[in-house]
C-alpha cells in the first residue's frame, strides 16, 4: 500500500496503526502540501455493503463534528474499489502507548485527558451522535500532550447496529463496552461515559476493571461484576476522584452522570480545588516494626553481630583505701542512724497523705465524637423556573437563594440560567445553592472577537448575551481556527439575543460556495470572496445541450447551469464537487451559463 496515489492526490506512507476494519497510514496531501492520515478499508470487506455502509457513515458521522477535541475529516474517496477517508494528522501518542508506557498515571493528567474526551462527546451527543467505542486506542495526544483529540466514529449511531454484538467485537474492543451495549440493546448518551469510565480505571490503576479469556465472558462482568475499588489497587488515589470513576460505572445509565458536560464538570473542579495527584504504586509492603526483646529470652543476634562482636573494655581496677579508724562502735553507730532516717521516712509517707490529701483527680471523659453532616450531590436545576428550582433542591435537603438575574440567549426569561454550587457536587445537606435567573433582552454593545480562537470568541459573544453561528472562510491570512470577520461588527448597540455571525479560518483551503442556477453577476462575486480562480466563462443555448436535456430545467437565462473545478492535476464536475466542500485556494473554475438565443 505504500506509495499508493489515492485520488491523484494522497501519497500514502508509513502505517501508522491497523483495527479490525482498516488500515491507517501515514499520507502526503499533494495538492495542500501537508501530512494528513487515511483511513483505508482492508481490501477483504470491500465487497461486504453492511461493512462499506459503516465505513462511509463514518465519514459522514465525523465530517459533521467540526471541533478542536474531535479528529476533523478531510476528504473521502473511492479509488478502483479502494474506500478510503482523509483526516487530520495528529503528531503524537495514543493514550494507549502512554498507558503502557506510564500507568498508573497522575490524577491531575488523567482528569485533563479525561476532561477534554468529556468536551468532545458533550458536542457529538449534542449533534444526536453517541460514539459507541470509546477506548485509549481511539484518543489521540499532541506531542506535548496538552491537546486531546477523539477518533474513529467507525460504530457511531444513536441505536446499536444489529450485527455489533459481543460476540462480533474485538476483544479490545468488548472491555470498553458499556452493559448496555452488551447486552445488544439500544444506546444512550451515558454509554460513552461508562467507556471513558473504563479509560479513566485503566488510567489511574493500569489495569482493565473486568478482564477474561473471550469477549463474551468479558461481556458478562459489564453486566453483572463489580469492579474492584480503586483504591485498592492504587491506594494513592484520592477518594473523590474514586467516587467519580466508580459512578461513571454503574450498571444502570441513570445511576451515571446524566450528560458528558455533568462528568465534565465535576473532573474540572476536583482538579481544580483537589490538586491532589497519585504517585507511584508502592513495590513492597511497609516492614512490621521490631519485635520487642522479651525479658530473659535473648534476641537472636544478626549475621552482622555475629561478624563483629563487642569490644573488649578493660575494668578499671579498685584502689585500696586504709581504714578510718572507726572500729565495731562507729559501724554500730552508722547502723542505728541509718535505721531511724528510714523509719521517719516510711512514717512520714503513711501520715503526710492523711494530714494533707491531694486534690481530687479528675476522671478522664472520651473526647466528643464529631458528627459528619450528610452529603448530598447537588442536582442540575438550570432551565427550571424559581419554583421548580427550589422544589427539587429542597428534595435533596438543599436551600436555595436567588442571585442577581442576568441575560442568557438560549434561555426564556425566569428559568435558571446558573446556579453554585454547580451540578454534580457533593455538598453538606442544608447547603445553599445560589440560582441566577433569566433576565429580559436589554442593549448591549457587541465584543470585538475577530482574531480570537472561536472557542474563545463564542464564549465572549454569549456571556455578553448575544447567539452564535460559525461560519467557515478560507485563503484568508488568519491562523486556522481563528476567527477573521463578525457581523454584525464590533461596538454596534444591538438587542441582546441577536446572532453574530463568526467567519472562523480554516486555512489554505476554500468552501465552495453555491453556484448553480445563481445568476452571473452574483457567480462572479461569489467565486472571487471565495479565492477561485475563474478562468473561463462558457455562455450556452439549447442547441449546446445534449440530446434529451432541456436547458430550461437547469435554470433561467442569465444563470448558471454546470462548472468544472480545475486542481491537483484533475478536472472536478458540479457532479462531483458542491456547496460546502473543501477546494485549494486559487483553484481554477470554468462556469457555463444560460445564455438566452437572440
Amino acid at each position: 500500500m505504500t506509495g499508493l496515489v489515492l485520488g491523484n492526490r494522497y501519497k500514502v506512507g508509513e502505517l501508522l496503526g491497523q483495527g479490525g476494519m482498516a488500515l491507517v497510514y501515514k499520507a502526503q496531501d499533494s495538492v495542500l502540501g501537508r501530512p494528513v492520515a487515511i483511513k483505508i478499508l482492508r481490501a477483504e470487506y470491500t465487497d461486504d455493503a453492511t461493512l462499506v455502509a459503516r465505513f462511509q457513515r463514518e465519514a459522514r458521522a465525523a465530517a459533521n463534528l467540526a471541533y478542536p477535541n474531535i479528529v476533523a475529516v478531510h476528504d473521502v474517496g473511492q479509488d478502483e474499489g479502494c474506500y478510503y477517508i482523509v483526516m487530520e494528522y495528529v503528531r503524537g501518542p495514543t493514550l494507549k502507548d502512554v498507558i503502557r508506557q506510564r500507568a498508573p498515571l497522575s490524577v491531575e493528567f488523567a482528569l485533563k485527558v479525561a476532561e477534554q474526551v468529556c468536551a468532545a462527546l458533550e458536542y457529538a451527543h449534542r449533534h444526536n451522535v453517541i460514539h459507541r467505542d470509546i477506548k485509549p486506542q481511539n484518543i489521540l495526544l499532541s506531542e506535548d500532550e496538552e491537546v486531546v483529540k477523539v477518533t474513529d466514529f467507525g460504530i457511531a449511531k444513536t441505536t446499536l447496529d444489529p450485527e455489533i454484538t459481543a460476540e462480533r467485537l474485538a476483544l479490545g474492543t468488548v472491555k470498553y463496552i458499556s452493559p448496555e451495549q452488551a447486552q445488544g440493546i439500544e444506546v444512550v448518551p451515558q454509554s460513552d461515559l461508562y467507556s471513558l469510565g473504563v479509560v479513566l480505571y485503566e488510567m489511574l490503576t493500569g489495569e482493565q476493571p473486568f478482564d477474561g479469556e473471550t469477549p463474551v465472558s468479558i461481556a458478562h462482568h459489564h453486566l453483572q461484576s463489580p469492579p474492584q475499588p480503586l483504591r485498592q489497587l492504587n491506594p494513592y488515589i484520592p477518594p473523590a476522584v474514586e467516587g467519580i470513576v466508580m459512578r461513571a460505572l454503574a450498571k444502570n445509565p441513570n445511576e451515571r452522570f446524566a450528560t458528558a458536560r455533568e462528568l465534565r464538570t465535576a473532573l474540572k473542579r476536583y482538579r481544580l480545588v483537589g490538586a491532589e495527584v497519585t504517585g507511584p504504586i508502592p513495590q513492597s509492603l511497609p516492614q512490621p516494626p521490631a519485635e520487642p526483646v522479651i525479658s530473659g529470652r535473648p534476641k537472636s543476634a544478626s549475621p552482622a553481630e555475629v561478624a563483629h562482636p563487642p569490644a573488649y573494655t578493660p575494668r578499671r581496677r579498685t584502689t585500696k583505701t586504709s581504714s578510718s579508724g572507726l572500729g565495731a562502735v562507729g559501724v554500730l553507730l552508722l547502723v542505728f542512724i541509718t535505721a531511724g532516717i528510714i523509719g521517719l521516712f516510711v512514717l512520714g509517707s503513711q501520715v503526710w497523705p492523711v494530714l494533707f490529701p491531694p486534690p481530687p483527680t479528675p476522671l478522664p471523659t472520651a473526647p466528643p465524637t464529631p458528627t459528619q453532616p450528610p452529603q448530598v450531590v447537588v442536582p442540575d436545576v438550570q432551565g427550571l423556573t424559581w419554583e421548580e428550582a427550589c422544589t427539587q433542591l429542597e428534595q435533596f435537603h438543599l436551600n436555595c437563594v436567588q442571585g442577581e438575574s442576568r441575560y442568557d440567549p438560549y434561555a426564556q426569561p425566569g428559568q435558571v440560567v446558573g446556579q453554585e454550587p454547580t451540578y454534580g457536587i457533593s455538598v453538606e445537606q442544608g447547603t445553599a445553592v445560589t440560582l441566577y435567573l433569566g433576565a429580559p433582552p436589554g442593549l448591549a454593545s457587541i465584543p470585538s472577537v475577530e482574531q480570537m480562537s472561536f472557542p474563545g470568541a463564542k464564549l465572549v459573544l454569549e456571556q455578553a448575551g448575544f447567539r452564535v453561528q460559525q461560519e467557515e472562510i478560507g485563503c484568508v491570512n488568519t491562523p486556522p481556527s481563528y476567527v477573521h470577520e463578525q457581523k454584525p461588527q464590533a461596538g454596534l448597540q444591538d438587542i441582546q439575543g441577536i446572532t453574530v455571525t463568526v467567519y472562523v479560518s480554516i486555512g489554505d483551503q476554500s468552501v465552495l460556495p453555491e453556484l448553480l442556477r445563481v445568476p452571473l453577476t452574483e457567480a462572479r462575486q461569489r467565486i472571487a470572496e471565495a479565492g477561485l480562480t475563474l478562468q473561463w466563462e462558457f455562455p450556452q443555448t439549447q442547441a449546446d445541450m445534449p440530446p434529451g436535456v432541456d436547458i430550461d430545467s437547469l435554470g433561467r437565462p442569465g444563470e448558471v447551469i454546470s462548472y468544472d473545478l480545475i486542481f491537483g492535476g484533475r478536472s472536478y464536475t458540479s457532479g462531483e464537487l458542491g456547496p460546502e466542500d473543501k477546494v485549494p485556494c486559487g483553484a481554477l473554475i470554468n462556469i457555463a451559463y444560460y445564455a438566452k438565443s437572440p
